[in-house]
């Protein structure tokens, strides 16, 4: 009997100091979380993160096209060349650093950068087509026109890739590719006035006077100026042997012509039909 009651005094005993182990346990938590929470209130609030790489370059970029668009070549390649210091795979940036190495004393760089550019993006019709100017104007011609070709694959409206193609194919003594392609351009710029001056070239190597003198009369009506089409439309006219109308064309070279080399040019044939329809 005795055994049975110490048993139960010991169990409530038990439970008692239960409960309150629990109860000291549950403040404890209670206390922890307002201390937590109160410290997130007195945290600082996070700084707001830098810019991150391609943010920058983008702003690069933006500032590279900027400059580029008011013909400010030199800045707009620095920006440019930022771009690519922060992200070399940048395709756009090395197209358009490209474009403003675009002159004379830059052309092989400018190739550079268009070959790398269409490296990272086979798609860019333009980068094409400035690598073929850039190739034609360092007179590698049959390289012009396999990028003019490419550029045309994929943008078949790129009328000036079959003008510059077409004055490719005329310096490598290709006169009929000349023809069709400076045609094709002709079809979507008919006021094109070197399109008609060049086509009348190669008309004229290909000895059809008539189309020759078509282009090049067209050449006079939109710019009167233009001495050398008068000078081989005199050239055309004598062909045919239409003497009258090659010795006013000639005649008027000699008025107008500010190169010597083509006056002297002008004024001897004026000599040789002198004596010839004398």
């Amino acid at each position: 009997m005795y055994t049975k009651y110490a048993m139960e005094v010991f169990l409530r005993r038990f439970i008692v100091i239960g409960l309150r182990l629990l109860a000291i346990t549950l403040v404890i938590v209670v206390l922890l979380v307002l201390s937590g929470c109160v410290k997130e209130l007195e945290r600082p609030s996070t700084p707001t993160p830098s810019p991150s790489i391609e943010d920058e370059a983008e702003s690069h970029f933006r500032e590279g096209q900027t400059l580029f668009s008011q013909s400010h070549w030199d800045e707009a390649i620095v920006r440019f060349s930022q771009v690519l210091d922060l992200n070399p795979r940048h395709s756009l940036a090395h197209y358009y650093r490209g474009r403003s190495y675009y002159n004379p004393d830059r052309y092989p760089t400018a190739i550079e950068d268009f070959t790398k550019a269409l490296e990272l993006d086979p798609q860019l019709s333009q980068a094409y087509y400035y690598r073929g100017r850039s190739y034609y104007n360092l007179d590698r011609h049959p390289e012009a026109i396999g990028d003019f070709t490419k550029a045309l694959e994929l943008d078949p409206q790129l009328s000036q890739a079959y003008y510059y193609r077409g004055r490719s194919y005329l310096d490598l003594d290709q006169f009929d590719e000349a023809v069709a392609d400076l045609t094709k351009a002709l079809d979507a710029d008919p006021q094109l006035t070197l399109g008609h001056y060049y086509r009348g070239r190669s008309y004229r190597s290909l000895d059809q006077f008539p189309e020759a003198i078509a282009d090049f009369t067209k050449v006079l009506e939109l710019d009167p100026q233009f001495a050398l089409a008068h000078y081989y439309r005199g050239r055309s006219y004598r062909s045919l042997d239409q003497f009258s109308e090659a010795i006013a064309d000639f005649r008027a070279v000699v008025q107008i012509a500010a190169d010597e080399t083509l006056i002297e040019l002008a004024e001897a044939q004026l000599a040789e039909l002198g004596a010839r329809v004398q």
